[in-house]
C-alpha cells in the first residue's frame, strides 16, 4: 500500500467516524485524486478534504471540489430518473424496489455523499414493463446480462432487474430465492433527498449486496464503495434483533456468513465503524489483504481493463471457480447466448450461428481496438486461478476458502 492509498483510507475514516486525518508525508496529490476518483469515493474525499484544507494543497482542494460538483450533479441526474421511474412504474400498476446504489446510500451517515452510477430496478419479470419504458423514450441496449435488461435515456442507464447477480446454483440458491421470496413487495418507503422510493426490507437488502460483492469480487474487482455499502449497512443493521436472531444465523446456513465477517472486519479496522461481536475473532491480516486486494483493481477493476475483462475465463457467474480457462469461457459465453437472445430457447438450430457470429464480432472489434487481445485476457486470469481466488494478490488461503464456499455445490 503506498502513501496515497493510505491517506485515501485515512480521509474516508474521517468521514465514517470523524477522527482526525492521519498525516502522511511524501504525497502525489495528483495520484491521491485519481485514486479516489478511481474507487467511486470521491465524494466523501471532497466532504473531508474542504473540511481540512489546512493539511492538503490549495491545488488538490480545488480539483476534488470540481469533480464533487460533478458528481452531486450526476447524483441529481440519477435522482431525478429515479423520481420520473418511480412515477412511470407506480402509475402502471408495477410492482418494484430499488436495489443497491440508492438502496445503499439510505445507510450512508451522509447518502449524498454516495456516488451513483446508474438507476437499479427490481421488477417482476413481464413484457408490460419494456412497452411501458420504450412508450415513455427509454431505449432497450443490448447487452450480455443474465439478471437484468438495460435501457438507456440520455447519459443515464436503467437496469431493470429480474434476477440477482451471484445466485448459486444448487440448494443453496433455492434457500436464497427463498429467503428473498415476493422481494418487490417485502419492501420499506425510504426517502433520499427529494425522492421517495420502494427499497427491500433490510434484511433482504443485505443479502443482495451481499451476493452483489461476492460475484464482482471473483470477476472484476470490488471497489471501496462496495466495501463501504456493506460497512454502513451492517453497522445499522447490527444493532437489531432481527440480524442476530435471523439474519447471521441465515448467512452462516448459505455460507456467507465468513465472507460477511471479513467484510464487517475490514470497515472496523480500516473505517472506524464499530467492533461487532459476530466479527470479532477475524484475523487482521485477513483485513490488510483484502484491503490491498481492493485498492489493486480499482472499482470494477477500473485500473486496468484487462484485469476487469479476465474475468469471463476466471469464474462461470454462478459457481465460482469454473473447470479451465476455455471451459469457463465458454460456460459464460453460452449463457449469455440464451439471456441475450432468448428466440434460440425455441429456435435451437440458431445457436451454432449466433456464437460463431459473437466470435467474428468480437475479433473485428479488437482489431479497431474496442477489444482486449484475448492472450492478455488468458496470463491475467491464468495468474488469478493459480491462487485459486478471484483475484491474485490475495494470499491467504482461508480468505480463498470462504470466498469460494459460497459457490460450492450441496
Amino acid at each position: 500500500m503506498n502513501n496515497e492509498q493510505k491517506l485515501l483510507l485515512s480521509l474516508i475514516r474521517c468521514f465514517v467516524s470523524g477522527e482526525n486525518i492521519e498525516s502522511q508525508k511524501n504525497i502525489n496529490f495528483d495520484e491521491l485524486f485519481l485514486e479516489a476518483r478511481r474507487q467511486s469515493v470521491f465524494l466523501m474525499v471532497a466532504e473531508v478534504a474542504l473540511k481540512n484544507k489546512e493539511f492538503l494543497p490549495k491545488e488538490f482542494a480545488v480539483n476534488i471540489k470540481k469533480l464533487a460538483f460533478t458528481g452531486l450533479s450526476r447524483n441529481n441526474e440519477i435522482e431525478n430518473h429515479q423520481k420520473n421511474l418511480v412515477k412511470i412504474l407506480e402509475g402502471n400498476n408495477i410492482n418494484y424496489c430499488i436495489i443497491k446504489g440508492t438502496a445503499s446510500a439510505s445507510f450512508y451517515n451522509k447518502p449524498q455523499y454516495r456516488a451513483l452510477g446508474d438507476v437499479d430496478f427490481f421488477v417482476e419479470e413481464n413484457k408490460k414493463v419494456d412497452k411501458v419504458l420504450q412508450a415513455e423514450g427509454y431505449e432497450r441496449f443490448l447487452e450480455e446480462h443474465e439478471n437484468h435488461v438495460v435501457f438507456k435515456k440520455g447519459r443515464v442507464s436503467l437496469e431493470m432487474h429480474h434476477g440477482i447477480a451471484g445466485m448459486p446454483d444448487g440448494e443453496k440458491g433455492k434457500k436464497i430465492s427463498d429467503f428473498l421470496e415476493n422481494l418487490v413487495y417485502n419492501v420499506t418507503e425510504k426517502k433520499i433527498l427529494n425522492t421517495t422510493y420502494n427499497a427491500p426490507i433490510d434484511k433482504n437488502h443485505g443479502i443482495i449486496i451481499l451476493l452483489h460483492t461476492a460475484h464482482h469480487l471473483p470477476n472484476e474487482g470490488l471497489g471501496l464503495r462496495h466495501l463501504l455499502d456493506w460497512g454502513f449497512f451492517i453497522e445499522e443493521y447490527s444493532k437489531t434483533n432481527e440480524c442476530k436472531d435471523v439474519f447471521l444465523p441465515f448467512l452462516e446456513e448459505v455460507k456467507l456468513l465468513e465472507f460477511a465477517k471479513i467484510l464487517t472486519k475490514t470497515n472496523e479496522v480500516y473505517f472506524g465503524f464499530s467492533p461487532k461481536e459476530f466479527s470479532k475473532e477475524v484475523n487482521k491480516k485477513l483485513c490488510e489483504e483484502l484491503i490491498e486486494d481492493i485498492l489493486s483493481a480499482g472499482n470494477f477493476g477500473n485500473k486496468d481493463k484487462a484485469y476487469r475483462y479476465s474475468g469471463i475465463m476466471v469464474t462461470d457467474n454462478k459457481n465460482g471457480l469454473g473447470e479451465s480457462k476455455i471451459k469457463t469461457l465458454l460456460k459464460v459465453l453460452d449463457d449469455t447466448i440464451y439471456s441475450t437472445y432468448p428466440i434460440v430457447k425455441k429456435y435451437k438450430i440458431l445457436y451454432p450461428f449466433i456464437f460463431i457470429w459473437r466470435f467474428i464480432r468480437y475479433f473485428f472489434l479488437m482489431l479497431f481496438g474496442k477489444r482486449h487481445n484475448p492472450k492478455k485476457l488468458s496470463n491475467i486470469a491464468g495468474k488469478s486461478r493459480e491462487s485459486k481466488f478471484p483475484n491474485w494478490q490475495i494470499k491467504t488461503e482461508r480468505v480463498r476458502a470462504e470466498t469460494s464456499k459460497i459457490f460450492e455445490e450441496e
